[in-house]
């Protein structure tokens, strides 16, 4: 089979024709047109009218008076510098997160086990072709949508595409017509769990299952947020308020015998006195401050108008959360002695290096403790069948490739919540040792 490989000229002919092995990213909007949806969009429209109509008053003033009131100039002036330092305020903002998750595509490149020619290379994952041989073990991800050629116990965590929590057998059987059913084929950016296989790549980029999806993602209509739909709301009812009380004034004051000129600068006071200088800058800094407060529970938030579209949210129906969240299985309740115990299953999210896990996990302890001191004397059979299937459970676990839970998850994920339940409970040992030295 290695010997009817991809040479080296052929994939670079392949790759030419192609493309990198890489999905394509969506289209990015130019800084300065992010940096002027801030300046001139949404409700600072608004403002940037008001302090128009200022300036336009203020102008009236000086070619019609010798000693022109300032009043227009300065409420032009701070209108205008809202308007601006609220509009950087939001962009820098938003820049500082589309920093953040651009530093995340800088990171060391995924590599690949080709087989060419006869001879296994190690390249970036972005070189490999259609027809490369390709070899995985647990542990890896799966460079491109491969095609089972020969397998050892080889299982796939397809969890990130189907959702699928349990690790999925791959083998050179074809085993359903359905491609996404049959067990021969293996998806671009899925994690190989255990075991080895090798595959000839059938797809790369924008072409495997995850580019069509994430092409699909990406042609969506972008819809506007309900602030957006509050705020131009809004914007229509005071407009409409502003210009009729502008204009209901502008008629009184010609009535009354005031000139022209005096009547469009009180027109003009009118109007900018019903627009809400300081809204833009609260609600800018309230969307900002929760930004803030989402980044510290590692959440980035792009778009600060996305912070009041998810507060705004009534109800998530979701299943598996614990999967969808930390792609990681949690052991709930357990059953010993004929009889199911519930096990803690709270977690400090904001923890970064275990301790809520370990906290909470002392607390299951004591719990599970205290249910083990009611045991009578007569219970001490029961006791010591607990004590070997604890070990039992402890030696069975440690046989699989799963790592400590603190650290990177290896093997099947139903394995490690089971060690990661078992390592929050050392404590078992000692009050077990305990309970049959006092029986």
């Amino acid at each position: 089979l290695s010997s009817q490989t991809v040479t080296s000229a052929k994939a670079a002919e392949v790759l030419a024709r192609d493309g990198p092995n890489a999905l394509t990213p969506p289209p990015t909007t130019p800084e300065w047109v992010k940096f002027c949806r801030q300046l001139f969009g949404g409700f600072s429209i608004l403002l940037w009218i008001g302090a128009i109509l200022c300036f336009f008053a203020y102008s009236i003033q000086v070619g019609t008076e010798d000693e022109p009131v300032n009043d227009n100039l300065y409420l032009g002036v701070v209108l205008a510098a809202v308007v601006i330092i609220t509009g950087c305020f939001s962009y820098f903002q938003e820049a500082k997160s589309s920093r953040i998750m651009d530093s995340f595509k800088k990171m060391v490149p995924q590599q690949a086990l080709v087989i060419r020619e006869g001879e296994k290379m190690q390249i970036n994952a972005e070189l490999v072709v259609q027809g490369d041989l390709v070899e995985i073990k647990g542990g890896d991800r799966i460079p491109a949508d491969l095609r089972v050629v020969s397998s050892s116990g080889c299982k796939v965590d397809n969890s990130s595409l189907t959702g699928e929590s349990e690790p999925q057998t791959r083998s050179p059987d074809f085993t359903h017509e359905n491609p996404l059913e049959t067990r021969n084929i293996c998806f671009f950016s899925t994690n190989c769990v255990e075991g080895t296989a090798h595959g000839i790549v059938i797809a790369t980029g924008d072409r495997t299952v995850m580019g069509r999806i994430a092409t699909l993602a990406s042609e969506l209509e972008v819809r506007r947020t309900p602030i957006n739909i509050e705020i131009e709301h809004f914007i229509h009812i005071i407009t409409g308020v502003a210009v009729f009380l502008g204009v209901s004034f502008f008629v009184l004051s010609l009535i009354l015998g005031y000139t022209w000129l005096e009547a469009v600068i009180f027109l003009i006071g009118i109007i900018v006195a019903n627009v809400p200088e300081g809204l833009l800058a609260t609600v800018t800094v309230c969307l900002t401050l929760t930004a803030k407060r989402m980044a510290k529970k590692n959440c980035l938030v792009k778009n600060l108008e996305a912070v009041e579209t998810l507060g705004s949210t009534s109800t998530i129906c979701s299943d598996k959360t614990g999967t969808l969240t930390q792609n990681r299985m949690t052991v709930s309740h357990m059953w010993f002695d004929n009889m199911v115990h519930e096990a803690d299953t709270t977690e400090d999210q904001s923890s970064e290096r275990g301790e809520g896990r370990e906290e909470n996990g002392r607390e299951g302890a004591t719990r599970i403790r205290v249910k083990l001191l009611q045991f009578s004397h007569s219970d001490y059979d029961s006791v010591l069948y607990l004590k070997q299937k604890y070990n039992a459970l402890i030696f069975g676990i440690l046989q699989n490739e799963s790592f400590y839970c603190k650290q990177l998850s290896r093997g099947a994920l139903t394995t490690f919540s089971l060690r990661c339940a078992v390592s929050s409970l050392q404590s078992f040992r000692s009050d077990i040792q305990a309970l049959i030295r006092f029986s």
